[in-house]
């Protein structure tokens, strides 16, 4: 899978029951993005800590690079 913006992301599906290989593209609304969150913090808090730290810290950065940026 590779996501092309926030809520974009395309991939390849094999092995369906129709011939061929298919390339998928989703787009997700904000509101299922934080539904699938809330389920992986639910299944998995160690892994979620270790994905939500990073993107806190990536989160700030962006932040503070565009805050600079405009000024």
């Amino acid at each position: 899978m590779q996501w092309d913006d926030a809520k974009r992301v395309r991939g390849r599906v094999n092995g369906l029951g129709l011939s061929g290989d298919f390339l998928v593209e989703l787009e997700f609304e904000p509101q299922e993005l934080k539904s699938w969150l809330s389920a992986f913090v639910r299944e998995h808090p160690d892994e979620a800590i270790r994905l939500l730290s990073g993107a806190q810290a990536d989160a700030i950065i962006t932040l503070s690079s565009k805050s600079l940026a405009d000024k």
